[in-house]
């Protein structure tokens, strides 16, 4: 993954998961742990809002089922959340990396760009192309495998043809 184009969308710093431990990262080393990583996820939630917390559920299932025989995504969470304690609870809960709470230049860049106005929200973007891939899925309904794998992948051949 280019560690310089994740820096554009997301900041350069992020968090992940470390056993049970939270560690901030730089975006480089995110990068290089997710090399083989075909797909970047931007999920846009927040714990205040009930439709994200079932949201983050589902999207958990889809995020194991799809990587079981090997890293094909990763996702990166932009809280919405108004404090950090509420980040803290919903990000626990998730097996994903965030960007930081309170680092809102790169997620208010990010959402105004890729017109995100409404919780829960994903864009998907294609590493090899870097452009958003699940065009015709809707950004609050959770991926199906099979079906959004093949229509990233699809829209990523369209992309570079």
């Amino acid at each position: 993954m280019d560690a310089k184009k994740i820096e554009e969308l997301a900041g350069s710093t992020l968090l992940v998961k470390d056993g049970d431990a939270v560690k901030k990262v730089s975006v480089a080393d995110f990068a290089k742990d997710n090399s083989s990583v075909k797909f970047l996820a931007f999920y846009a939630g927040a714990h205040w809002c009930p439709p994200c917390r079932i949201y983050t559920a589902n999207l958990q299932e889809f995020y194991h089922s799809v990587n079981a025989d090997g890293k094909k995504m990763e996702v990166i969470f932009m809280t919405d959340d108004r404090d950090q304690a509420h980040f803290d609870r919903h990000f626990a809960k998730m097996p994903w990396a965030a960007i930081p709470f309170g680092e809102d230049n790169a997620k208010n860049q990010f959402k105004i760009t890729h017109c995100v106005d409404s919780l829960p929200s994903l864009v998907v973007i294609s590493t090899s192309t870097w452009n958003v891939v699940n065009i015709g899925e809707e950004r609050d309904s959770v991926p199906l495998k099979d079906k959004s794998l093949k229509l990233w992948e699809d829209n990523t051949t369209q992309i570079q043809s």
